[in-house]
Protein backbone atom coordinates (compact mmCIF):
# COMPACT_ATOMS: atom_id res chain seq x y z
CA UNK A 1 0.00 0.00 0.00
CA UNK A 2 2.80 2.78 0.64
CA UNK A 3 4.94 1.54 -2.02
CA UNK A 4 1.89 2.01 -4.19
CA UNK A 5 0.51 5.73 -2.45
CA UNK A 6 -2.87 4.53 -1.10
CA UNK A 7 -4.25 5.14 1.78
CA UNK A 8 -7.17 3.21 3.34
CA UNK A 9 -9.58 5.96 1.61
CA UNK A 10 -7.71 6.13 -1.40
CA UNK A 11 -10.16 3.98 -4.33
CA UNK A 12 -7.28 1.11 -5.17
CA UNK A 13 -7.06 0.00 -1.76
CA UNK A 14 -10.88 -0.25 -1.30
CA UNK A 15 -10.82 -2.33 -4.38
CA UNK A 16 -7.80 -4.52 -3.33
CA UNK A 17 -10.00 -4.67 -0.03
CA UNK A 18 -12.90 -5.50 -1.24
CA UNK A 19 -11.94 -8.29 -3.94
CA UNK A 20 -8.60 -9.29 -2.04
CA UNK A 21 -8.46 -9.13 1.80
CA UNK A 22 -12.27 -9.39 2.99
CA UNK A 23 -12.56 -13.03 0.92
CA UNK A 24 -9.01 -14.00 2.22
CA UNK A 25 -10.29 -13.09 5.90
CA UNK A 26 -13.46 -14.90 5.59
CA UNK A 27 -11.75 -17.91 4.03
CA UNK A 28 -9.49 -17.95 7.65
CA UNK A 29 -12.41 -17.31 9.70
CA UNK A 30 -14.25 -20.55 8.11
CA UNK A 31 -11.05 -22.32 7.70
CA UNK A 32 -10.09 -21.27 11.49
CA UNK A 33 -13.07 -21.11 13.76
CA UNK A 34 -10.99 -20.98 16.83
CA UNK A 35 -8.87 -18.56 15.23
CA UNK A 36 -11.35 -16.50 14.24
CA UNK A 37 -13.02 -16.38 17.87
CA UNK A 38 -9.71 -15.35 19.67
CA UNK A 39 -8.57 -12.67 17.66
CA UNK A 40 -11.42 -12.19 14.93
CA UNK A 41 -14.81 -11.67 16.13
CA UNK A 42 -13.82 -9.20 19.05
CA UNK A 43 -16.24 -6.52 16.58
CA UNK A 44 -13.21 -4.31 15.68
CA UNK A 45 -11.33 -3.23 12.78
CA UNK A 46 -9.88 -5.85 10.53
CA UNK A 47 -6.89 -3.67 9.02
CA UNK A 48 -3.92 -5.89 8.74
CA UNK A 49 -2.42 -3.91 11.51
CA UNK A 50 -5.16 -4.61 13.74
CA UNK A 51 -4.89 -8.50 13.00
CA UNK A 52 -0.96 -8.39 13.51
CA UNK A 53 -1.26 -7.17 16.67
CA UNK A 54 -4.26 -9.37 17.30
CA UNK A 55 -2.38 -12.20 16.45
CA UNK A 56 1.27 -11.95 18.01
CA UNK A 57 0.86 -13.59 21.10
CA UNK A 58 0.90 -16.41 18.63
CA UNK A 59 3.42 -15.85 16.43
CA UNK A 60 6.06 -14.13 19.13
CA UNK A 61 8.43 -17.31 19.30
CA UNK A 62 8.73 -16.64 15.30
CA UNK A 63 10.16 -13.08 15.79
CA UNK A 64 13.59 -10.97 16.40
CA UNK A 65 12.97 -10.32 20.01
CA UNK A 66 12.72 -14.32 21.10
CA UNK A 67 15.59 -16.26 19.47
CA UNK A 68 19.21 -14.41 19.08
CA UNK A 69 20.71 -13.09 16.53
CA UNK A 70 24.02 -13.93 17.79
CA UNK A 71 25.18 -17.51 18.63
CA UNK A 72 26.84 -15.82 22.26
CA UNK A 73 23.42 -15.54 23.31
CA UNK A 74 22.19 -19.41 21.63
CA UNK A 75 21.21 -21.76 24.44
CA UNK A 76 20.19 -25.49 23.34
CA UNK A 77 16.48 -24.57 24.53
CA UNK A 78 16.58 -21.65 21.95
CA UNK A 79 18.18 -24.29 19.44
CA UNK A 80 15.58 -26.43 20.27
CA UNK A 81 12.90 -23.55 19.71
CA UNK A 82 14.58 -22.87 16.22
CA UNK A 83 13.79 -26.43 15.36
CA UNK A 84 10.21 -26.46 16.35
CA UNK A 85 9.69 -23.65 14.66
CA UNK A 86 11.41 -24.71 10.96
CA UNK A 87 9.53 -27.97 11.73
CA UNK A 88 6.30 -25.96 11.76
CA UNK A 89 7.37 -23.56 8.71
CA UNK A 90 8.38 -27.04 7.11
CA UNK A 91 4.66 -28.49 7.50
CA UNK A 92 2.77 -25.69 6.82
CA UNK A 93 5.24 -25.76 3.06
CA UNK A 94 3.76 -29.25 3.11
CA UNK A 95 0.14 -28.58 4.17
CA UNK A 96 0.23 -25.89 1.11
CA UNK A 97 1.70 -27.97 -1.56
CA UNK A 98 -1.23 -30.88 -0.37
CA UNK A 99 -3.71 -28.21 -0.86
CA UNK A 100 -2.33 -26.72 -3.94
CA UNK A 101 -1.96 -30.40 -5.58
CA UNK A 102 -5.68 -31.58 -4.63
CA UNK A 103 -3.83 -34.01 -1.40
CA UNK A 104 -6.22 -35.11 1.03
CA UNK A 105 -7.34 -34.96 4.24
CA UNK A 106 -5.85 -38.04 5.43
CA UNK A 107 -2.31 -36.55 3.39
CA UNK A 108 -2.79 -33.51 5.50
CA UNK A 109 -3.02 -35.35 8.63
CA UNK A 110 -0.24 -37.61 8.00
CA UNK A 111 1.93 -33.94 8.31
CA UNK A 112 0.08 -33.26 11.07
CA UNK A 113 0.98 -36.36 13.27
CA UNK A 114 4.67 -35.92 11.66
CA UNK A 115 5.04 -32.84 13.36
CA UNK A 116 3.54 -33.56 16.55
CA UNK A 117 6.10 -36.48 16.58
CA UNK A 118 8.92 -34.24 15.68
CA UNK A 119 8.11 -31.92 18.52
CA UNK A 120 7.87 -34.80 21.35
CA UNK A 121 11.07 -35.78 19.95
CA UNK A 122 12.59 -32.10 20.66
CA UNK A 123 10.80 -32.00 24.24
CA UNK A 124 12.72 -35.60 25.02
CA UNK A 125 15.96 -33.58 24.87
CA UNK A 126 15.69 -31.02 27.01
CA UNK A 127 13.41 -31.22 30.07
CA UNK A 128 13.30 -27.34 30.23
CA UNK A 129 12.53 -27.05 26.20
CA UNK A 130 9.86 -29.71 27.57
CA UNK A 131 8.18 -27.63 30.05
CA UNK A 132 8.20 -24.33 27.96
CA UNK A 133 6.66 -26.50 24.91
CA UNK A 134 3.91 -28.09 27.53
CA UNK A 135 2.24 -24.37 27.34
CA UNK A 136 1.23 -24.83 24.08
CA UNK A 137 -1.51 -27.39 23.33
CA UNK A 138 -0.96 -29.43 19.71
CA UNK A 139 -4.02 -27.81 19.03
CA UNK A 140 -2.08 -24.30 18.64
CA UNK A 141 0.38 -25.43 16.81
CA UNK A 142 -1.76 -26.64 14.24
CA UNK A 143 -3.38 -23.57 14.07
CA UNK A 144 -0.19 -21.98 12.93
CA UNK A 145 0.71 -24.35 10.17
CA UNK A 146 -2.73 -24.53 8.97
CA UNK A 147 -2.59 -20.82 9.08
CA UNK A 148 0.62 -20.28 7.48
CA UNK A 149 0.08 -22.68 4.70
CA UNK A 150 -3.51 -20.69 4.11
CA UNK A 151 -0.86 -17.35 4.06
CA UNK A 152 1.09 -18.85 1.44
CA UNK A 153 -1.79 -19.95 -0.59
CA UNK A 154 -2.96 -15.97 -0.45
CA UNK A 155 0.87 -14.91 -1.36
CA UNK A 156 0.77 -17.22 -3.97
CA UNK A 157 -2.38 -15.82 -5.18
CA UNK A 158 -1.80 -12.19 -5.07
CA UNK A 159 1.36 -13.25 -7.13
CA UNK A 160 4.09 -13.28 -4.13
CA UNK A 161 5.99 -16.09 -3.07
CA UNK A 162 4.47 -18.48 -1.32
CA UNK A 163 6.35 -18.39 1.98
CA UNK A 164 6.15 -17.22 5.71
CA UNK A 165 7.90 -18.11 8.94
CA UNK A 166 11.25 -17.45 9.71
CA UNK A 167 13.09 -16.73 6.81
CA UNK A 168 17.57 -17.51 7.25
CA UNK A 169 17.19 -18.44 10.48
CA UNK A 170 17.42 -22.46 10.48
Amino acid sequence: MVQNGWTTSSPQYTAWNEAYFQPQLIQIQNNHPAWWTQFGASGSTTTAADLAAKTRPLRTLQTWEVLPQHSDFETQQTTLWRNALQLTDNAAGQIYALKAGGGSATEQALVMQSLQENLQALASQDPTFAAMLAGYSFADWEDIVTLEADEMQANQAAGYPAQVGTQGTA
